[in-house]
């Protein structure tokens, strides 16, 4: 690990210093799921409270790998670009990244907010550089997704956002960027974006669930707009839930698949100003490999408001084709945030510590990230190349005093 080390201080132009775990700021905590960090990046709104304001002293449990494996044979994990950011300046000061997709010919796009405007990187293959993308007051938390050349829509890029009135999303079309309002009610917040196939999206916000067909955007039917969406195929999708449902739609309806029971969710000792006392599982990524085999994975978290920050315990789940599955990996003080697939039949799985997890040939295991050892991680997105077995990810690894952040672009590339 010595050479990643070296690898993320050099790009990043840092020294290599001791990290630990830190307060994160409530719009952007750890637990936080996609929906509800979209809800508060698009308010603008960053308040710094203290520890003791946010969990009970000794409820952040001590990381526990359980002794799964440490295995990077199969590749590594590479900082393709590194920003270092003052977290005590206000978010419009510095590069916020989002959102990220990238194309089996080694292309790569990211999108997010600069100071007061939209930003929009590309990879060449090479080297970052930054590209044309819509313009639009900051505090918007931008997605970004990519469709392949072949195809019959009319719009091969598409950058998403989501402001205090308005959801929007811009398609780049005949050399400029075409806006559309997917929703102006006021209930706003953007919560998530899926590939259907190569004309076709789907997206998600707090009062909507629409598809483009290639030409339009149409509204969805649903229960209700699920907080993330994935997809195995253009006639095989998957919704997560707030509530932990699972759904799943192959034809007009969405229907539910039972879920095992989880550990029950207890509420008591409301503080004044902060929210009641948690203790509660959450699932927080979804991830289709094949019509039998899907993967989700969460944790039993403990702490004060909205959503419990401190995990405690872990969970898997694997839909066989006819039911899900529920085992535990054993981890104890460590999140399970983002999956997807590898390309290659198994998955990747975000963590908070300074190991990604890959499940592959029925065997798990942890493979390093370029981070100093102690080094607390966050990750904002985490996306395969579809057909591909690249990855990306948008990682943030905050310093030991908390103030200051590096946000890293990550690349998987196998030997």
């Amino acid at each position: 690990m010595s050479g990643a080390n070296t690898d993320v201080g050099e790009r990043a132009g840092m020294d290599t210093i001791g990290f630990a775990r830190v307060n994160w700021w409530p719009s952007v905590r750890p637990s936080a799921r996609r929906s509800d960090r979209s809800r508060v990046a698009a308010c603008g709104l960053v308040i710094a409270v203290s520890v003791a304001a946010c969990a009970e002293r000794g409820w952040d449990v001590a990381e526990d790998w359980a002794g799964l494996p440490i295995d990077d044979s199969g590749g590594r994990w590479q900082v393709t670009r590194a920003e270092r950011v003052d977290n005590s300046q206000p978010p419009g000061e510095h590069l916020w990244l989002t959102g990220i997709a990238g194309l089996p010919s080694g292309e790569a796009w990211a999108a997010g907010e600069g100071p007061w405007s939209s930003v929009l990187l590309r990879w060449d293959g090479e080297r970052w550089s930054y590209d044309q993308g819509p313009r639009r007051a900051s505090y918007t938390r931008k997605s970004v997704r990519v469709l392949p050349e072949a195809g019959r829509s009319e719009c091969r890029r598409w950058i998403f956002g989501s402001t205090w009135k308005r959801v929007q999303a811009w398609c780049w079309n005949r050399g400029r960027w075409k806006s559309t309002v997917l929703s102006s009610t006021g209930r706003t917040g953007l919560r998530d974006v899926a590939v259907l196939d190569g004309d076709q999206l789907l997206a998600s916000g707090e009062d909507f669930l629409k598809k483009w067909d290639g030409r339009h955007w149409r509204d969805m039917p649903a229960p209700s707009p699920p907080d993330e969406l994935a997809v195995g195929s253009a006639g095989d999708i998957w919704g997560l839930w707030n509530d932990n449902t699972i759904r799943r739609r192959q034809g007009k309806y969405w229907e539910p698949t039972p879920v095992p029971r989880l550990s029950k969710e207890t509420t008591n000792e409301n503080r004044p100003g902060v929210g009641p006392r948690k203790t509660g599982p959450w699932i927080h990524g979804i991830a289709p490999v094949t019509s039998n085999s899907v993967w989700a994975v969460g944790n039993v978290q403990r702490g004060y408001g909205e959503k419990p920050r401190y995990y405690y315990s872990d969970f898997v789940l694997h839909w066989n084709g006819r039911q899900w599955q529920r085992t535990t990996l054993g981890l104890k003080g460590i999140g399970l945030t983002h999956v997807t697939p590898d390309g290659r039949g198994g998955v990747w799985v975000a963590t908070s510590g300074r190991y990604i997890l890959h499940h592959s040939a029925g065997r798990w295991s942890r493979v390093p990230l370029p981070a100093p050892a102690g080094s607390t991680l966050r990750f904002e997105a985490l996306a395969n190349v579809p057909g591909h077995p690249d990855t990306w990810a948008i990682v943030e690894m905050v310093s030991e005093r908390g103030s200051r952040t590096t946000r890293l672009i990550l690349r998987y590339r196998p030997l």
